[in-house]
Order: C-alpha cells, then sequence, then structure tokens
C-alpha cells in the first residue's frame, strides 16, 4: 500500500516561489551583464576599437525593480518554507541565503556605481 501523498499547496507554492525567484535573480544578472560597461582590455586600446564607458540608461531602469520582485520573493520563501518543513533539520535553506547574499551585493554594486555617480 502506497503511503505517501502528492505535496500539498504550500509546497508546491515554496518550490514555485524558490524557481520564481532564482530565474528573477538569473534575469537580473543578465540585465546587469548587458548594460555594464565595456572593459578596456589591452587588446582593445592596441586596436583602437571604441567601446561603450557608460550604463546604458533604458535597460538600467529593470534592475531595482527586479532586486525587488527578487528580494520579495525570496522574503515570502523564507516565511513559507519553515511553517512547511517536515523535519527540524530541513531549515537550513542554503539555496534561499545564497540568493539573499546574491541579492545584497547587485544592490550593493547598483547603488555604488550605477545610483550614486561622482
Amino acid at each position: 500500500m502506497e503511503r505517501r501523498k502528492k505535496p500539498d499547496f504550500w509546497i508546491l507554492l515554496s518550490r514555485t516561489v524558490a524557481v520564481a525567484s532564482w530565474v528573477s535573480l538569473f534575469i537580473l544578472q543578465c540585465i546587469v551583464w548587458i548594460t555594464r560597461p565595456e572593459m578596456s582590455t589591452g587588446a582593445i586600446r592596441y586596436k583602437h576599437l571604441a567601446i561603450r564607458e557608460e550604463w546604458q540608461t533604458p535597460t538600467v531602469e529593470w534592475i531595482p525593480i527586479l532586486l525587488a520582485i527578487c528580494a520579495v520573493l525570496t522574503l515570502v520563501e523564507f516565511v513559507i518554507r519553515p511553517f512547511r518543513a517536515r523535519r527540524r533539520t530541513d531549515a537550513g535553506q542554503f539555496h534561499l541565503w545564497m540568493m539573499f547574499i546574491l541579492i545584497v551585493a547587485t544592490t550593493a554594486l547598483y547603488f555604488s556605481q550605477i545610483y550614486i555617480r561622482p
């Protein structure tokens, strides 16, 4: 006899929120990678190639919005997870802490290099 049940609504919501937060963080990192200034390497200077030295303004406006979405999804996951954990040892949530550290680092990058202009 099979005694296991399907995951309930809260477990499915928790998994969906975790995946959505990682996807939003990935999209955020792609936008930061695309909009940042290009590096001036020795080969580029030697060949006198033109590079972009400023952040691209149209896409920079999406960074704080995606940061907020990712932060809210991570906080929702932090709230849901402890209530739905099956064992006491399930509360580690390494992936959530890693995402939280990445959000803090990206926020620091945003405010140090984009928002506060010297």
